[in-house]
C-alpha cells in the first residue's frame, strides 16, 4: 500500500506541473520582453463587434428543437464547448435577431455569474451551421489588423484573464458589461508574427492537453488500486 501512495503522490505532482503548462506557454508569448515592444492598444479600439444575444420571453426550457442557444454553461475550461444540455430557440426568433448570431472564428466570452471571463473559440468544426448566444455571453470580432485566434489566446492567457477580472462589478451574480473592453489592453505585433505565434500555440497546446489526459488516466488507475488489492486480500488471493 505504501508503494501505491508513493505512486499516487508522484502522479499528482506530475499532473499539477502539466496543468500549469498552458499558462506558462501563454506567459512566454504575452508577457515576454518581445511583447513589450509591440503596439499596445485598448481592446475596444481593436474590435469590430462586441454583442450579446437574447432568448424569447418566457424562456426556452420547453423548447425541444430549433436553433441552438449557447450560454455560459456550454463553454468549457479548455477553450471549447460542452453541448450535453443544449437549449434551443425557435427558428423564427433566430431569424428576427439582429445581434448574437454565431459565426466561425467568433470569440465567446461569459459576461456574468461564477464563470465570468471564460472564453471559447468557434473553430471550423463547430457542430452547428446556425446558432446564437444568449444574453449571458458576448461575441467578439476583431478588426483586420488583429487575428481572431491571436486575440482569443490573449484573452485566454493569464494576462488577459487578470485584466477581464479587474473589470468585474457586482456581488455573487455580478459580471462585466460592454465597457470591459475599454479597461483591457492588448499588445499587438504585425500580422505575420501573429500567424507564427498562432501556429506555435496550435502545436504546443494540444500536446499539453494530451499529456494531461494521459496523467489523469494514470491517476485514475492508481486510485483504483487500493480497492482492487483489498478485494484480493478478502478473497485470500494475496
Amino acid at each position: 500500500m505504501q508503494e501505491v501512495e508513493v505512486a499516487r503522490s508522484a502522479c499528482e505532482k506530475q499532473l499539477e506541473a502539466t496543468n500549469a503548462l498552458p499558462s506558462a506557454y501563454l506567459r512566454e508569448v504575452f508577457e515576454s520582453e518581445e511583447a513589450k515592444k509591440w503596439e499596445r492598444k485598448r481592446l475596444g479600439d481593436a474590435l469590430e463587434v462586441i454583442e450579446s444575444g437574447s432568448r424569447p420571453k418566457g424562456g426556452v426550457n420547453e423548447i425541444k428543437a430549433g436553433i441552438p442557444s449557447v450560454g455560459a454553461e456550454h463553454l468549457n475550461s479548455f477553450s471549447g464547448f460542452n453541448f450535453e444540455n443544449i437549449r434551443y430557440i425557435p427558428k423564427e426568433f433566430y431569424q428576427s435577431m439582429k445581434r448574437g448570431k454565431i459565426k466561425k472564428r467568433d470569440i465567446l466570452v461569459v459576461k456574468d455569474g461564477a464563470t465570468t471571463g471564460k472564453v471559447s473559440f468557434v473553430i471550423y468544426n463547430f457542430p452547428f451551421e446556425e446558432s446564437a448566444v444568449n444574453e449571458h455571453v458576448f461575441i467578439l470580432r476583431a478588426k483586420e489588423f488583429l487575428d481572431q485566434e491571436f486575440l482569443f489566446w490573449f484573452l485566454y492567457s493569464p494576462l488577459g484573464q487578470t485584466q477581464i477580472q479587474q473589470e468585474f462589478h457586482g456581488a455573487a451574480q455580478g459580471g462585466i458589461n460592454q465597457q470591459f473592453v475599454n479597461g483591457v489592453y492588448i499588445s499587438i505585433p504585425a500580422l505575420d508574427i501573429q500567424k507564427c505565434i498562432i501556429a506555435e500555440l496550435k502545436e504546443k497546446m494540444p500536446e499539453a492537453e494530451q499529456l494531461q489526459a494521459s496523467i489523469e488516466k494514470q491517476l485514475e488507475t492508481i486510485n483504483a488500486l487500493p480497492q482492487s488489492i483489498l478485494r484480493k486480500a478478502f478473497r485470500g488471493e494475496l
